[in-house]
């Protein structure tokens, strides 16, 4: 599929940009819409309208996510990042595997990156962009001896002049970085001013650049040092509810809410205490978080006495306005709250008895009865809120499924007069079952869409034949969920209705 964006230009629709696929067909930025869609295949098109805005703000978070290799990164619209790396090499054991690493993570977040080391800003910011004239390699690296002959074959476009500048060289029979060098230099900034010799110079490292690093936002943070050491737990007490007051405020000012909470307190004579709460939901509700942070506040090893409290969230997430239902049942409105009460509980229940005691059921994309569902911590529950479960009604299903469903099927024995059709006879548990009503079969194939292995198997876990399941009644009048297994003929109980 050619994937397109489009922007309005002079009334007309051009495109901002395109994928490999569409520059392959003759695409380039630039061009009109209408001419671009004539290059192209009738079918396969998508085309989305182009954002800048959303565009740099998502090249600031990947010059966030780049402080994994340097403190110091920062976005290089449209499409690029400039990294300091001076010095962290050493956590890398050289350049080279620091510029493997950075590239390999940039493709598994999906980005095709190519990156460069040398030693100014402008020279990476062109061998970057331009080495494959000199590089098959995504990754190059340059030292500072060979950076005038690495610059020399690459075109104007790699010294980030203005097209009027390269253009007015093209003229002159200039078309590289190389034939601008050998031009005389005290001739040049009447002829194109001074930002060609400006950019040569920066990219030859004659010339200061400097860059404007993203830097990260702080966690709200609130903190109280005492006069003197206390062992006092009224008085510690006293000053977290303080605490949590002041970065409830500090977090309604962001319109955020916390996520996880730390409560560091300083012994004198030892190690600070840690505490540490996970919410499942951003809040910002003071007497909520005091409820989670005292029990463990009043377990807590106090020592010879707190000189100071830091309250700090870790980790925080946007707070939802939600509208206010005032007129109905002369209360607030019914789902917000709801809401709130059960995400409250949660919060009390996991930090008490710990995150993977308290679960709550998921829907998996699966037809095998007892993999349709799973338990995942009550705590991820408002990461999948905003979207349907994938695994939810995936297919309609001719017969309900039991009140009752075994974890794993038990084996039986079983004998049906006709094939295909219910059981005449059932032996389960011991016991032998006449069998008196019966309805099927219902057909559930195994899961399609998963990968096979080499030998043609699926992996383990996941039941490789098909099923034919019935419901059949017994003498007592006892409904139970059979099925048989089409390739091995096995049989088995899965279920019963209550």
């Amino acid at each position: 599929m050619a994937i397109l964006l489009v922007a309005t230009v002079s009334q007309r629709r051009a495109v901002a940009a395109c994928c490999d696929r569409a520059t392959r067909e003759g695409v380039s930025p630039g061009m009109t819409l209408a001419h671009a869609l004539a290059l192209l295949p009738s079918h396969g098109i998508h085309i989305e309208d182009h954002d800048p805005a959303r565009d740099h703000a998502s090249l600031v978070r990947l010059a966030m996510w780049a402080h994994r290799f340097s403190p110091v990164a920062a976005p290089d619209p449209p499409d690029g990042l400039l990294i300091d790396i001076t010095g962290c090499e050493r956590a890398f054991k050289g350049e080279g595997r620091l510029l493997r690493r950075a590239l390999a993570d940039a493709q598994w977040l999906g980005f095709t990156a190519r990156g460069a080391i040398a030693p100014t800003f402008g020279s990476a910011w062109a061998l970057a962009r331009f080495a494959d004239r000199i590089e098959t390699q995504r990754g190059v690296i340059i030292d500072a001896p060979r950076a005038r002959d690495a610059l020399a074959p690459l075109p104007l476009a790699a010294l980030r002049i203005s097209r009027e500048t390269a253009d007015t060289l093209c003229e002159l029979g200039a078309e590289t970085i190389g034939q601008v060098m050998g031009l005389p230099r005290s001739s040049l900034p009447a002829r194109f001013g001074a930002e060609l010799l400006h950019r040569l110079d920066q990219a030859l490292g004659e010339a200061m650049e400097r860059i404007e690093p993203v830097r990260p936002v702080p966690p709200p943070s609130v903190e109280r040092i005492f006069e003197g050491a206390t062992t006092r737990p009224d008085a510690i007490e006293a000053c977290v509810c303080q605490l949590i007051d002041e970065l409830a405020a500090l977090l309604a000012t962001r319109e955020s809410g916390a996520r996880a909470l730390t409560l560091e307190l300083g012994r004198v004579d030892s190690v600070p205490v840690e505490i540490c709460i996970a919410l499942s939901r951003p809040c910002r509700d003071a007497r909520h978080l005091w409820a989670l942070l005292r029990p463990p506040l009043e377990r807590a090893n106090l020592g010879y006495g707190i000189e100071r409290v830091t309250l700090t969230a870790t980790r925080i997430g946007r707070v939802r306005h939600a509208q206010v239902e005032r007129w109905r049942d002369g209360g607030a409105s019914s789902v917000p709250a709801a809401r709130a009460e059960a995400a409250a509980l949660v919060d009390l229940l996991s930090n008490r008895l710990g995150p993977d005691r308290v679960t709550r059921i998921e829907a998996r994309t699966t037809h095998i009865p007892e993999r349709v569902t799973r338990h995942r911590p009550a705590m991820h529950g408002d990461d999948t809120e905003r979207a349907k479960p994938a695994g939810e009604d995936i297919t309609h299903r001719p017969f309900c499924h039991p009140s009752m469903l075994f974890d794993r099927p038990e084996p039986a024995e079983a004998l049906a007069i006709v094939p295909d059709s219910p059981p005449s006879r059932l032996r389960w548990r011991g016991r032998e079952l006449a069998i008196t009503a019966g309805q099927g079969p219902e057909r559930i194939e195994p899961e399609w869409w998963l990968a096979r292995d080499g030998n043609g198997t699926r992996g383990s876990g996941v039941s490789g034949a098909a099923r034919d399941y019935y419901r059949v009644r017994d003498e007592s009048g006892v409904w139970l969920w059979v099925y048989r297994e089409v390739e091995t003929t096995r049989w088995f109980v899965h279920g019963m209705w209550a």
